[in-house]
């Protein structure tokens, strides 16, 4: 009798311990499942669909010939890491900042320069934007601020550590062997360019085009109450790293 009970304490002790090492291995499987489907997740958003990178602002590629895996390398590219007077801003930040002074020029009815003549005006600058600035109520000061930003954007880092991060997309060494258009002119391998001294033909979708370029990458993003579009498109003979 006494050898009987002790026979059945002894499975109960044993059957305690299975239960607990059961309950282990599926908490563990669980969160295993659980670390899975969030990676899988995150990797899905980064592939496909709309996206969301900053600030909660809508981002999004107009639906051309685009790979999957080009549209992740272009988004792996603007949340790249710069160093902006030993400070570190992502690409796309480092982007929207650079605007920041064209949207700080006021005129007598405080309206910005953006909102007065579009992003066109710093894209393709004629002659007579000082006399329409005028006309428009900016005034001495705004131009000359207007000179400033234009000089900062083109001699300062921002524009240069881009630059670093395309280079790593592309090693060619053809002055136009990425393109990727900013609101204020064409960022090539030699520096940034004014879209009118390059012009709206590469980007086009012709034949010989085709023949020397990846279909362009058109993305959106909003800021300031502005949409602004960037166009990104790289030769075929780049080397991907």
């Amino acid at each position: 009798m006494y050898n009987k009970i002790n026979e059945i304490k002894l499975k109960k002790k044993f059957n305690k311990k299975a239960d607990v090492s059961s309950l282990v291995v599926w908490i563990v499987a669980f969160f295993f499942i659980l670390f899975v489907m969030i990676i899988f997740l995150g990797f899905t958003l980064i592939v496909y669909g709309d996206k969301k990178i900053s600030n909660n602002r809508e981002i999004s590629f107009k639906e051309k010939q685009i790979s999957n895996l080009e549209k992740k390398e272009f988004l792996v590219f603007l949340q790249k890491e710069i160093n902006i007077n030993s400070n570190k801003e992502r690409v796309i930040d480092a982007i929207k900042r650079s605007l920041d002074p064209f949207f700080n020029i006021m005129n007598d009815k405080n309206e910005n320069f953006v909102k007065t003549f579009g992003f066109k005006a710093l894209s393709n600058q004629d002659d007579s934007l000082y006399d329409q600035m005028l006309a428009r109520g900016f005034d001495e000061n705004d131009w000359d601020s207007f000179l400033m930003a234009m000089e900062n954007i083109q001699d300062g880092n921002r524009v240069k550590e881009i630059i670093n991060v395309l280079n790593e997309i592309c090693d060619n060494n053809a002055w136009n062997s990425y393109l990727l258009e900013l609101p204020y002119g064409i960022v090539t391998k030699e520096g940034l360019k004014l879209k009118s001294a390059i012009g709206e033909e590469v980007y086009y979708e012709n034949e010989d085009n085709e023949l020397l370029y990846t279909p362009v990458i058109y993305f959106t993003f909003n800021y300031r109450g502005e949409t602004i579009e960037l166009k990104f498109r790289k030769s075929l003979d780049c080397e991907n790293l």
